[in-house]
């Protein structure tokens, strides 16, 4: 019988990936239907009707069949029906995805069960994803729960040697759950095995989440030495920032400056308008009031059309402006 149902999952495994998953589903449910499978049978015929309704894209169906297949603790299915479920909608299918994860926990080892706690933390990481993209659902508390499951599920799943994109999974989790310092050494350690500009990038804002001088000097760094210098500009107006916040506007020169040129180079009129003002406010702290003229006079108009008039920095560009007396 297991040599049977064995070769009759595989058929309809066969059928579905050749666009024929309503036959295979047929199939499976005959088989389902008769006396001779056991309950250990059916898990694994459940698990495989459960991947031809997804392929027949009944979502519904497919998740009463994966409900079905876990009315038996088997852990031997426990990798396949994580792999069907992280097909689903996470929404849909939390309560059903923490309950694989925990009996693979409990009844795994080794490689099996890193991979149903991959695509756990996975889920995980996509729901705190959800809750912090879009803003009718934004929710800070959820988003730091779910990624937090997220970096303890990864954190396990890496006992095992995994590819790398588990391992930015784990770095994007970590700064999800509000830890930004581990994402950006995580970063920085997968930067330094690729080489590659997009893990640089992640590290660099990660350093930014910081909001201390400490991160920002750091990511302004990582830009330049990583060769980014067109994506610098966010991270050297916060460096700017927090040095004029710090008493030191001449330290806060050159990332500003940096910061209006990108804004410029881009054609971005609200990061122009915000790093000219900061430019402006610095050069005439430090006596340079040509340069600080001009550079107002440009930020001016552009903050007004960003925020309009009474917006704060419109109106501390505009009282600059007025008490710099006019060349000669």
């Amino acid at each position: 019988m297991v040599d049977t149902i064995a070769a009759l999952i595989a058929e309809a495994d066969r059928l579905a990936a050749h666009h024929r998953a309503d036959a295979a589903a047929t199939r499976l449910r005959r088989a389902l239907a008769a006396d001779g499978p056991g309950l250990e049978d059916r898990a694994r015929l459940n698990v495989a009707l459960a991947r031809s309704l997804l392929a027949a894209r009944d979502g519904e169906a497919a998740l009463d069949a994966v409900c079905a297949a876990m009315v038996i603790d088997l852990p031997d299915v426990l990798p396949a029906l994580a792999a069907v479920l992280d097909r689903m909608a996470p929404a849909q299918v939390q309560g059903a995805m923490r309950l694989v994860r925990h009996r693979a926990a409990a009844g795994l080892t080794g490689a099996a069960r890193a991979d149903v706690l991959v695509l756990s933390g996975r889920h995980s990481l996509r729901m705190a994803e959800g809750f912090a993209a879009f803003s009718s659902a934004a929710d800070p508390e959820q988003e730091r729960r779910f990624a937090a499951l997220a970096v303890e599920d990864l954190t396990e799943a890496l006992e095992v040697p995994q590819p790398v994109a588990v391992r930015e999974m784990l770095a994007r989790a970590r700064g999800l759950a509000g830890d930004w310092q581990g994402a950006a050494e995580l970063w920085a350690r997968i930067a330094a095995e690729d080489k590659g500009p997009t893990a640089r990038a992640q590290q660099a804002q990660a350093l930014r989440q910081l909001g201390d001088l400490w991160g920002a000097a750091a990511a302004y760094e990582q830009y330049l030495g990583g060769g980014m210098v067109d994506d610098a500009g966010d991270a050297a107006l916060a460096l700017a920032e927090i040095w004029q916040d710090l008493g030191e506007p001449a330290r806060a020169l050159a990332p500003a400056r940096l910061a209006l040129a990108q804004a410029r180079a881009a054609m971005d009129p609200a990061q122009a308008g915000l790093a000219g003002g900061l430019l402006g406010r610095l050069l005439v702290t430090t006596g340079t009031e040509a340069e600080a003229r001009q550079v107002l006079r440009e930020a001016l108009p552009l903050l007004a059309a960003e925020w309009g008039d009474s917006d704060a920095a419109t109106r501390a560009a505009a009282a600059l402006l007025a008490g710099l007396s006019d060349p000669a």
